[in-house]
């Protein structure tokens, strides 16, 4: 059983003695400081030039006098560099050295009034700010760094070259390799972001309104029955647990909580754009993954649309029968084309099962939706043109739920159905379709099979899968396709693909439940 130290906020945050303080910590962790090392517990104190080294399996959180919050990852090191917060006489430093490892950033006061004075420096790369969220993920070979809120400012030590970052992007700094900024989807941040979660604003907006140097021990029999709980609603749960606990926990306790469910609170989204061969637009099908009902379509660097299926997750409590306007998000680009015009976009849900006569319908008792999309705009020469697809959606499965499977060597079977067209203008769903996975959670691969309108497509695919989602390629012919986990325990797969054989190219979505 984990027992979870909590630091009960009692007193104002300006008592701070010294520059940061650890709030929460799961694991072990030290901090070198004149060259001694010494062990770190929560309500330690953090001074100028101390070096935070973390151990396998842990996870720390710190915060200093402005409110700037950086959780640090297992097997990570970290220094503080400079720090100065001197409201009273306006003086404000902030330098933190991103040495190795996961590092998650909240910045303070010390962002929003002089963010050219906050600084994240590692060796491959210096971080400036503008009121921001940061992911990064610090190794040898180089820097992986996400801008997960605001808009961040890069400088690469290694080529001098300045990138920008806005929210919902990354980029990789590496020797000899361009830097390309790149939009980031669950998948890709769930792989950097395993040990580094926050709570959201409101909830982190409490825990410091009283912030404090009180520790208490809540007794750990109290906190495993509360988890014992974690079946129900996972925001209703966090809410539970925050007023059991006096309205005092931790970061990382409510993020226990929220990983032991069997799904998390991301609603994973797969779409696929349909191509069509000759096209101005688009001459191939493009296929995308994003979060809550969110659809990013790029091709090349000249053709990128970008939407949003409105109001989806309402709907999708529902479940059934619905349609619904999608709307752009940002601004669309087709290169020859510009300035092009969105018109109107709507989407509606398709039947995705079928009954014992052979009849489909919708079943309401799975973990994923799907239906079909389109778009109209008009171009720079006022000539109108539309744009179609699939798209799929459902609770995504805890990653940690996931890795379980994996730990414990579990495999499972999966049966399901696809929707989506041809390049020979014909189009399949559950009625003429059929998806098979055999899962080996514990060697982390996938055999299945996707057999599509009718048999005119039938083959055998492989790949494999991490505790965020899987790939795979058929064995024969070309083509790739993407998926995730969904409701508890990894009940159901979904994803898209893009697979060609016998000269055409089938497109769509997939989804799955378990046998």
């Amino acid at each position: 059983m984990k027992k979870i130290v909590l630091l009960l906020l009692t007193f104002n945050l300006l008592l701070f003695a010294n520059v940061a303080k650890i709030v929460a910590m799961n694991g072990e962790a030290t901090v070198l400081r004149d060259n001694n090392t010494i062990t770190l517990a929560v309500g330690n104190e953090l001074l100028k030039d101390d070096v935070i080294q973390t151990k396998e399996n842990t996870k720390i959180q710190i915060i200093f006098k402005d409110e700037t919050i950086v959780t640090i990852g297992k097997n990570s090191e970290f220094k503080i560099n400079d720090y100065i917060f001197d409201e009273a006489n306006q003086q404000y430093s902030a330098n933190l050295g991103l040495v190795q490892g996961t590092f998650r950033t909240i910045t303070g006061k010390i962002g929003k009034v002089a963010p050219e004075k906050f600084k994240l420096n590692s060796k491959s790369s210096s971080i400036g700010i503008r009121g921001t969220q940061i992911l990064s993920n610090v190794q040898i070979q180089g820097d992986t760094i996400f801008c997960t809120e605001g808009e961040i400012e890069i400088v690469s030590q290694l080529t001098g070259e300045t990138i920008t970052l806005q929210a919902g992007q990354f980029v990789q700094i590496r020797e000899g390799e361009p830097a390309v900024v790149q939009e980031f989807d669950a998948q890709t941040i769930n792989t950097t972001d395993t040990n580094t979660k926050f709570l959201n604003d409101e909830e982190k907006e409490e825990a410091l309104e009283n912030f404090g140097v009180t520790i208490n021990q809540v007794d750990p029999i109290a906190v495993e029955t509360q988890e014992e709980t974690n079946n129900q609603d996972n925001q209703t749960q966090i809410n539970q647990t925050t007023s059991n606990i006096n309205d005092t926990s931790t970061y990382d306790d409510l993020e226990e909580i929220a990983q032991d469910n069997s799904s998390s609170n991301t609603m994973q989204t797969y779409s696929v754009l349909m191509g069509e061969s000759g096209s101005d637009f688009f001459s191939s099908s493009v296929l995308n993954s994003g979060t809550d009902g969110k659809m990013l379509f790029e091709s090349g660097t000249s053709r990128r649309l970008n939407f949003q299926l409105d109001n989806i997750l309402s709907k999708y409590s529902n479940d059934g029968s619905y349609t619904g306007t999608l709307s752009t998000i940002g601004t669309q680009s087709i290169q020859g084309f510009n300035p092009i015009s969105f018109i109107s976009g709507s989407y509606e849900s398709v039947k995705d099962s079928e009954d014992g006569q052979m009849n489909l319908v919708f079943d309401t008792n799975d973990d994923i939706q799907w239906g079909t999309w389109n778009v109209s705009f008009e171009d720079s020469d006022n000539e109108e043109f539309s744009l179609n697809g699939y798209w799929l959606i459902g609770n995504q499965t805890a990653a940690s739920e996931v890795q379980k499977l994996i730990s414990d060597g579990t495999s499972a079977n999966y049966s399901g159905h696809a929707l989506g067209k041809t390049t020979m203008g014909t189009s399949f769903d559950a009625s003429d379709s059929s998806v098979t996975f055999n899962i080996n959670f514990g060697a982390q691969t996938l055999t299945g099979n996707f057999s599509l309108a009718n048999e005119s497509y039938d083959e055998d695919v492989s790949g494999t899968l991490t505790s965020s989602g899987f790939t795979f390629t058929p064995d024969s012919g070309s083509g790739s396709g993407n998926g995730s986990f969904y409701g508890s325990n990894a009940n159901s797969v979904g994803g898209n693909f893009n697979l060609t054989g016998g000269g055409y190219t089938y497109s769509g979505v997939f989804k799955a439940k378990k046998q």
